[in-house]
């Protein structure tokens, strides 16, 4: 199984994306990753950019958004807490939230990341806040392109440092250079420890004294300082998708977030849960995969059946369209076939002598011209037929040597022979 994870880091000028796919396999008791299957930029910023990114991207149920932004877009505080129990943590940072943030707490978004530095030290955390309406157009994108709250983070581009930081020496230090300013950053295994936004006026003396806090506050000289990361942002953002690291949640109240060791035996239940899941995975896919057998031999049977058939139905095409020829000839029979009885019925009553050179039959109204002579005794057998009616010389009789006429007659015919037509 794959879940792809998508990880995108928006500034005012560029947007930085790529893309991991994270595997479960049956044979590695792990998670894995691919190296970015792509990843690129695009040379605009801001939310419209995100929004027209987000709408490239095809529909998929199984993606996750990790959305990453400059950390001068948030606040960060250090705080520490006395000694006390994980569940009163987060009770504490509620109660000193107005005097902790500059802000009034209905105006941001917030989290607490905590790390538990021991007795007699306490918890050592970061408040992270950012102003509602900084984030909620990045969000309110978000929306527009369909990405559910719950398959999306979103979080300031040093948490994803910390947490790709963490899995190396303990601990790391970064300086790192952004749009607006210069960020000092410290993590440690445990978790994101610090983070101090200096500006570029006078960059080396206060990054000097950031690192002087940072170290003061570990307790301990830094020796592992790296300068301006290497790795893309997009594919920062991503790695997140792969670590446990928290984002910041956009509810109301806002959530707090905790790095903690687990007790032995909520790890070993952790590990049977998962030589479980692992298991029954591994069943469920030779199951799958027997399924998938059987359904392609039904498939090759059908094809095969399906191969036999063709020559019959081709013949079955044959005989409907031969049963279709026979209709329109008997259609055919049936309404033409009279009318040219008629005309034959006409010709034998002619007398000896005359001919028809030429006729018209429109409806009932039949228009007869006549060559040779005894043209009164043609009226009178075409009267007496009972073939026709309104029997008529049409015009004068012309004559043509001794006994040559040249005349035309007018009939109609009669209702059960017209119908007949």
């Amino acid at each position: 199984m794959a879940a792809e994870i998508v990880g995108i880091y928006v500034d005012g000028e560029s947007l930085h994306h790529a893309v991991l796919v994270r595997r479960w396999t049956p044979l590695r008791l792990f998670l894995t990753s691919d190296r970015p299957r792509r990843q690129g930029v695009v040379p605009k910023g801001g939310p419209g950019a995100l929004r027209e990114f987000l709408q490239t991207l095809e529909p998929n149920r199984a993606r996750r958004v990790c959305l990453a932004l400059p950390r001068s877009l948030f606040f960060v505080r250090p705080v520490d807490l006395p000694p006390m129990d994980l569940e009163d943590v987060r009770p504490a940072v509620v109660n000193m939230l107005s005097v902790l943030c500059h802000l009034s707490p209905d105006e941001i978004y917030w989290d607490f990341h905590a790390v538990w530095a021991g007795r007699p030290t306490g918890w050592r955390g970061l408040l992270v806040y950012t102003l509602r309406k900084t984030l909620d157009p990045y969000l309110e994108a978000l929306d527009d392109a369909g990405v559910e709250r719950d398959s999306c983070r979103v979080f300031p581009l040093s948490q994803a440092l910390a947490a790709v930081l963490s899995h190396g020496r303990d601990p790391v230090g970064w300086v790192r250079t952004e749009d607006r300013g210069v960020e000092v950053g410290l993590a440690l295994r445990r978790g994101w420890w610090w983070s101090a936004l200096c500006s570029r006026e006078d960059e080396n003396r206060e990054v000097e004294a950031a690192r002087v806090q940072a170290e003061r506050r570990l307790g301990m000289p830094v020796e592992d300082w790296r300068r301006d990361v290497p790795e893309p942002p997009g594919e920062l953002a991503a790695r997140m998708g792969l670590s446990a690291a928290p984002g910041m949640t956009v509810t109301e109240g806002g959530p707090c977030r905790f790095r903690d060791p687990l007790p032995v035996w909520i790890a070993a239940l952790a590990a049977v849960l998962f030589l479980g899941a692992v298991l029954l995975n591994w069943r469920m896919e030779r199951s799958l995969e027997r399924e998938r057998n059987v359904v392609g031999s039904l498939q090759a049977s059908l094809s095969e059946k399906e191969a036999r058939l063709g020559p019959y139905q081709r013949l079955e095409e044959e005989v409907a369209a031969m049963r279709a020829l026979l209709s329109d000839l008997e259609l055919f029979r049936a309404q033409r076939v009279p009318a040219y009885d008629l005309i034959n019925r006409l010709a034998e009553l002619l007398p000896e002598g005359v001919w028809i050179p030429s006729f018209q039959w429109r409806g009932d109204s039949l228009v007869v011209r006549c060559q040779g002579g005894q043209s009164l005794k043609l009226l009178d057998r075409l009267r007496e037929s009972g073939l026709f009616e309104d029997v008529q010389l049409r015009g004068a009789v012309q004559r043509r040597g001794d006994r040559e006429e040249v005349y035309t007659l007018s009939m109609k015919v009669k209702q059960d022979h017209g119908d007949s037509q």
